[in-house]
């Protein structure tokens, strides 16, 4: 086995600071066990039985008068690797010391294959088994036959012990990439240590193994000790063996897991299926055909919209004679009726002559150069511009010219879209977009090449001379979304696009448009494009506002080092100040920072507040000896990763509509732990994406791959202008732990200004290293929940009605954009 060096990622650590329930320090150690053997020993016992199970096997001894029983241990050794396992009585009686044992071992096939017995206290060997895979097959087969009973009470004995000894679970397994996986275990002592150092080795070995991380320490829900562990292997792996034990207890007996390529597969299949988003859900078109219109809906719609004026203009660029009779034919069944259609694009003058027959229903048909010569043309109140391509639903119009006489200041309405086979029988890929969303525009046309335009809007849009649908809507979308209450959604699949003859063309926002509204708008950005979105990074005024980086801390001085160290290195900003704010620090070594720090870097100044922990009010006070034009909440279980984050998210406050900026977040192992934040009708709060590997997984329509709006971000990093800071009152000391970060954003989006979240720029995020659990400290609980009740008394339009961004068609019980009910 390859030696491999456990990473603590990013931060270049093998041995990790934690704190317990009541912030006592301990160290988790990792170790890899190598190549080895053990020497000098005698191959002359004899074990009672051995049989083997699917991923462990099961060697049964007998121990004389005068050997240990509370401190025994085993170590296996076998095709180079050597490391301990636990053993287990095989009966137990009271008041009597058990004498025949079993210990367990993973099932490998190499051919020499070592078990021997110790004792942990002292090291002292007590028995030695040698053998080959061949023998242990011998000897199993023999044992289920002639000492039968004996091979059933030893096969599983590590599952009737596992209350007793430490249990170690494989809880997820995420893909990394197309070549790795990533295992997360968790390692559950049957005890909880709150007041006394605990001195714990994990121990592992492991063929391809490129990470190893302790993600958390702490208490769990059942008061005992749990270890998050984190492990990044080949997707090819064929196992991994996992060895847990307390070095303080001897009497604690250890935990094995062995997790083979199959058990990994089925579990990375079911964590799949669990994170799997609306557009790779195999149920959508049972679930779309629960929500379409019926019948009597159809025709309730026609008799309320006979004066209804609407107008279709259609582009073909080249023509497709099947998919456009469907167009048509779609058209015709609408519960809106159409007045005419004028045919724009390469095509349109063949279409016109073909498809003459289908056409002639309309009282005009007129092909045209652009927009605006079709709406002089047709003199209707709204104009549907539609590719070819595009199926509508029968309720399609009738929702779009809905959502515009609703809303008197509208001029532009669009719906969802899915993607239909040639013979519209196959529905799949259904896109659930958001409300007008900025940022997601800039990144491409997410509205598509199906939109309803109200005619008022031509004569205040410049949409002349724009020869497709994709292009004219996206300029009218740029045009009016910075306009606000100009574009509505409603939020229903009411377009399917229909495949085209060889690869189906993308939905692209031209970045020629993008520049010159970009321009109009006298923002400097720098716009690039990959093979699905445009990327833009935001170019800083001149001369750089002030970014004050308020940082509320209490000890951990090694992690607080690692945020203050990353700001320095990797800000890619000149203009800033960091304030870490002390509050109730009791570690000297905590203040021998403070002082290192602030001599290291005059730009570092530390601000001291007196109270008991409220992190409303520690941040108010930071912000409150702060002097900065913008600025940052930073956790101090942060770390940058991004070169420039920055300057990255300082650049989206060009932009007066942006009123808070939230970075990408990981967990130490790399998964996405925060990308924006929903709130969910459960009231429970929805953490975008979480656990997906962004360089595999872009998200739902690409939602980790470009920036998007949410409703909140993440307290642990956000950006604000110190005006707008002030003019919500900062945070709301109520809220002294948790929904502070989203009150606050929701307090600035109730002024009109937008949450961002771009995953430009990236930081680890230690969750809970610093403060802990809530939900394992049942103040903390208490206090969470009086919070939440908080919540709902000051915004109960959003508890009753949902998240504003989120598209209600998701699921609002799981924050991976499901389908919803």
């Amino acid at each position: 086995m390859a030696s491999v060096t456990p990473q603590f990622a990013g931060y270049g650590e093998s041995n990790l600071k934690f704190t317990n329930h009541d912030r006592s320090p301990y160290t988790g150690m990792i170790r890899m066990f190598g190549t080895g053997c053990i020497k000098g020993l005698a191959l002359t016992d004899k074990p009672l039985a051995m049989c083997r199970g699917d991923l462990y096997c099961y060697l049964a001894f007998e121990l004389d008068e005068d050997s240990p029983r509370i401190a025994l241990g085993a170590v296996f050794s076998c095709g180079g690797l050597e490391f301990p396992v636990p053993v287990y009585p095989l009966e137990e009686v009271l008041g009597v010391e058990p004498r025949r044992w079993v210990a367990v071992f993973p099932h490998k096939t190499d051919e020499d294959q070592r078990v021997t017995v110790i004792d942990r206290a002292t090291g002292r060997q007590i028995y030695d088994y040698q053998f080959s895979y061949g023998d242990m097959k011998w000897q199993s087969r023999l044992a289920y036959r002639i000492k039968k009973s004996l091979a059933m009470r030893m096969r599983d004995i590590d599952q009737l012990y596992w209350s007793t000894g430490i249990l170690i679970e494989l809880v997820d397994v995420f893909s990394a990439s197309t070549d790795e996986q990533v295992m997360r275990l968790d390692i559950i002592f049957p005890y909880a240590r709150l007041n006394d150092v605990v001195d714990t080795d994990f121990m592992l070995a492991q063929g391809s193994c490129s990470q190893v991380i302790v993600m958390e320490d702490g208490l769990g829900n059942d008061g005992k000790r749990h270890v998050s562990l984190s492990m990044r292997v080949a997707c090819d792996d064929p196992g991994s063996f996992v060895f847990a034990q307390d070095s303080r207890e001897p009497g604690c007996r250890p935990g094995l897991l062995v997790v083979d390529a199959p058990m990994r597969v089925e579990e990375a299949r079911r964590t799949r299926e669990r994170m799997a988003s609306a557009d790779a859900d195999p149920t959508y078109p049972h679930w779309l055909l629960r929500h379409r219109a019926q019948a009597f809906q159809l025709s309730a719609q026609r008799a309320t919209s006979r004066d209804w004026s609407v107008g279709v203009l259609m582009d073909i660029d080249r023509i497709d004679a099947s998919a456009l009779a469907q167009s048509l034919a779609a058209l015709r069944d609408q519960s809106v009726s159409v007045q005419g259609i004028c045919l724009m694009g390469a095509g349109a003058k063949r279409a016109k002559t073909r498809m003459r027959s289908a056409l002639q229903d309309y009282r005009l048909v007129e092909v045209v150069q652009d927009a605006d010569q079709a709406m002089g043309l047709l003199g209707t109140d709204c104009l549907l511009v539609m590719d070819q391509h595009d199926i509508l639903e029968p309720n399609a119009l009738y929702e779009l010219v809905l959502c515009l006489r609703e809303d008197g200041d509208a001029l532009l309405a669009y719906a969802d879209d899915d993607q239909v086979d040639r013979a519209l029988a196959a529905y799949r890929n259904p896109r659930l977009k958001p409300d007008i969303d900025i940022d997601a525009l800039y990144a491409g046309n997410y509205i598509g090449s199906c939109a309803l335009l109200r005619a008022d809007a031509f004569g205040e849009l410049a949409l002349a001379n724009i020869k497709t649908a994709e292009q004219l809507i996206y300029a009218a979308s740029l045009e009016l979304c910075v306009r606000q209450g100009t574009i509505v959604h409603a939020p229903r699949v009411l377009c399917h696009r229909r495949e085209r003859k060889g690869d189906l063309r993308t939905l692209e926002g031209d970045p020629g448009l993008l520049a010159e509204h970009l321009h109009a708008r006298n923002v400097s950005a720098h716009i690039t494009r990959d093979d699905a979105y445009n990327r833009i990074i935001y170019e800083t005024s001149e001369p750089q506002k002030l970014v004050s980086i308020i940082i509320p801390t209490k000890d951990h001085a090694s992690m607080l080092n690692d945020c203050v160290s990353s700001i320095l290195e990797k800000a890619g900003y000149d203009t800033f100040e960091i304030i870490l704010v002390e509050n109730n620090s009791t570690q000297p070594e905590t203040f021998a920072f403070y002082e290192e720090v602030t001599k290291r870097d005059a730009r570092v100044k530390v601000v001291t507040y007196e109270g008991a922990f409220n992190f409303s009010k520690i941040v108010n006070y930071g912000v409150s000896q702060s002097s900065g034009e913008l600025v940052l909440i930073l956790n101090n279980d942060t770390k940058a990763i991004t070169d420039g984050f920055l300057d990255i998210m300082a650049g989206y406050f060009e932009r007066p509509e942006v009123g808070v900026v939230g970075p990408m977040l990981r967990y130490p192992d790399g998964l996405v732990q925060n990308a924006g934040i929903a709130l969910m009708t459960s009231g429970c709060l929805g953490f975008m994406n979480q656990n997906r590997a962004p360089e595999y997984d872009q998200g739902y329509l690409g939602s980790l791959a470009h920036p998007r709006e949410y409703s909140a971000v993440l307290g642990a990093c956000l950006m604000v202008r110190r005006d707008d800071f002030d003019a919500v009152g900062g945070f709301t000391e109520e809220l002294a732990v948790t929904y502070n970060d989203v009150d606050f954003c929701w307090k600035l989006r109730e002024r009109g200004l937008r949450c961002v979240f771009t995953p430009y720029a990236e930081l680890y995020h230690l969750e809970f290293a610093s403060r802990g659990r809530d939900r394992v400290n049942e103040q903390r609980a208490i206090q969470t929940e009086l919070e939440a009740g908080i919540m709902r008394q000051r915004w109960p339009q959003y508890f009753a009605c949902g998240d504003p961004v989120y598209n209600p068609a998701c699921s609002q019980v799981d924050p991976n954009f499901k389908l919803g009910r």
